[in-house]
């Protein structure tokens, strides 16, 4: 009995060992959209319907995330501008739309320190 098992392990132990298992893949292509070179004469009311993953593979750079935050913001005030001329390209919202200078975001800045200084001097009362 016991050379019966023995030798079913030596036959179960040499197909273990020669046993070769060989990998085999497919290679697809990479994607296949490619770069728009002419996104921003697209009309408006097209581009608004991007999400920032389109927008991504149609530019074929990666955003990252403040670039998606802007890009969702700017697609907000795409849809204000879309209802007064819904002709417009992005191209023309571009040159249209003025950029906030320097002077306007340390105003901000300045006027973000002063609420915040309000906020903690009024969370942080001695009279209470």
């Amino acid at each position: 009995m016991k050379t019966y098992i023995l030798a079913i392990l030596l036959c179960l132990s040499s197909f273990a060992i020669t046993n070769n298992a060989n990998a085999i893949s497919k290679i697809y292509p990479g994607s296949t959209a490619t770069a728009i070179k002419d996104w921003k004469n697209l009309k408006l009311s097209e581009f608004i319907t991007l999400s920032a993953k389109d927008f991504s593979k149609v530019t074929g750079k990666k955003m990252n995330l403040r670039e998606r935050i802007s890009f969702s913001i700017t697609k907000q005030r795409m849809k204000h501008v879309l209802k007064k001329n819904p002709n417009m390209t992005v191209n023309e919202y571009i040159a249209s739309s003025g950029k906030m200078g320097k002077g306007w975001w340390i105003l901000i800045g300045a006027a973000a320190a002063v609420l915040i200084i309000i906020l903690i001097g009024a969370a942080v009362n001695p009279y209470k």
